[in-house]
């Protein structure tokens, strides 16, 4: 593009040669000549629908370029094979690029953006009742009919703001749509994962793991009927009612991870806090026995300090009074193949470096105290009280003034007695959340890429 105009369309034809057969990142390359000190604005387009087959050979040398070009919603269920060998491709777009060329700037890379995004639900069998039968998994609900911009919405909207290739999920980043014409509709319906007729089986201690595409959806919207993403799950003699996931939009190109759990363990997860934040996620969060979303989450504010993070073993019905937490100590032995023998916490993520090392309260660099664990597994140093059924740990939160978010997983290791009166150990995961966010811009979701 060159003063608002189409100034070259260069065809990189499907099935030629990648950058670097077989790797991470599939990359092409094409080549143009230009004007040195002229400035210039690069798009890129990739597996394109045939419905937009006019307006790409209206990309033409001297035509006005549209950026709110429109395409219908693309039909997620057929990119769900797990494969994409023999396609169907997955249709991309980009945001604008605008270079001034010079000598010295050569080449340029743009990245290209989903018109999908992707959900990935987990479910984790921490019952003491062996395998575990699920017999069905719906996801309510994405949009399925309506046109969606070509471009990146933000985009389309010349908004300049590139926010799908941001991983923080504030309410601004909500996707925005076309407006409807008078033949166009708009629906939604939920996406079935497991159904009646194929279900899964989940082994005690082990993660089933199910996904789909879908289609960028705010599910706040009135025709949803809903506030946010919802995840319904049939299990025999368990709670079906929908579980609230608290994501309330999905963008193109994102892939949200839900985790679930299934547990006979009724836990509280404290957090303290020199200088408690106002407003957020409370303190002290309960995550009861049954099917949960196993994740509490901190907000601090822009002001830095010392988090302490306790957790409390409520209560377990599957095994006898006096069931503790496992705690490792110096000089304990295990077995090498045990992937739990103990409870441990483990840094996950830590974007934006929110959390730092002190001298009090060092950032983990090894599984020093969670030598079971891979040596690159960033272990905290855990506390036990006397009565073994609760322990802590602590971090140390970094002066932000804008959007961070760390993650640390949390493994609980239960002992005690079944029914039977024989030794048991119960493995509980949870994922622990502190996010840092401007006091002035308090407003956000809790999605994330």
């Amino acid at each position: 593009m060159h003063d608002e105009k189409v100034e070259q369309v260069l065809s990189n034809e499907k099935g030629d040669q990648a950058v670097v057969i077989g790797g991470d990142q599939n990359e092409h390359q094409v080549s143009v000549e230009l004007l040195i000190d002229e400035t210039y604005d690069f798009y890129a387009f990739a597996n394109l629908p045939q419905a937009n087959q006019t307006y790409l050979e209206g990309l033409v040398q001297g035509k006005t370029f549209d950026i709110k070009q429109t395409v219908a919603t693309i039909d997620a269920k057929s990119y769900n094979s797990g494969t994409i060998a023999n396609g169907p491709y997955f249709p991309m777009s980009s945001y604008k690029y605008s270079v001034k060329v010079q000598s010295n700037n050569p080449s340029l890379e743009i990245p290209l953006i989903r018109l999908l995004g992707k959900v990935e639900v987990e479910i984790t069998n921490s019952t003491d009742l062996g395998t575990l039968i699920v017999n069905g998994l719906t996801l309510n609900k994405f949009r399925t009919t309506g046109p969606i911009y070509l471009l990146p919405y933000d985009e389309a909207e010349n908004e300049g703001t590139k926010n799908l290739l941001k991983e923080d999920m504030e309410s601004s980043y909500v996707p925005l749509f076309p407006k409807l014409e008078d033949d166009e509709e708009e629906d939604f319906a939920p996406v079935t994962l497991i159904t009646e007729e194929n279900p899964a089986s989940i082994e005690k201690g082990k993660t089933g793991t199910f996904w789909s595409y879908v289609n960028e959806t705010n599910f706040m919207t009135i025709e949803t009927g809903l506030n946010n993403l919802q995840v319904t799950v049939d299990i025999d003699d368990r709670d079906d009612s929908p579980k609230d996931t608290n994501f309330d939009f999905i963008r193109r190109n994102d892939w949200l991870k839900i985790p679930l759990l299934l547990s006979d363990v009724s836990t509280t997860i404290e957090f303290n806090m020199e200088r408690m934040p106002i407003g957020g996620v409370p303190a002290t969060i309960t995550i009861p026995e049954g099917l949960t979303i196993p994740q509490a989450t901190f907000w601090t504010q822009e002001h830095g300090g010392d988090i302490t993070i306790t957790y409390n073993l409520n209560s377990i019905s599957s095994l006898q009074p006096g069931a503790q937490i496992l705690h490792y100590n110096t000089g304990d032995s295990f077995e090498g193949n045990e992937q739990h023998p103990f409870t441990s916490a483990v840094l996950e993520s830590n974007d934006n470096d929110l959390l730092i090392s002190t001298e009090a309260h060092p950032l983990p660099t090894n599984n020093t105290y969670a030598q079971w664990l891979d040596t690159s597994a960033k272990a905290f140093d855990l506390s036990s009280n006397e009565n073994g059924a609760s322990g802590s740990f602590t971090v140390t939160a970094q002066e932000l003034s804008g959007n961070a978010e760390a993650r640390i997983r949390l493994t609980l290791v239960i002992e005690g007695k079944d029914a039977n009166g024989k030794d048991q150990k119960v493995v509980v995961p949870y994922t622990i959340i502190i996010k840092n966010k401007k006091s002035n811009d308090w407003e956000t979701t809790t999605g994330g890429n």
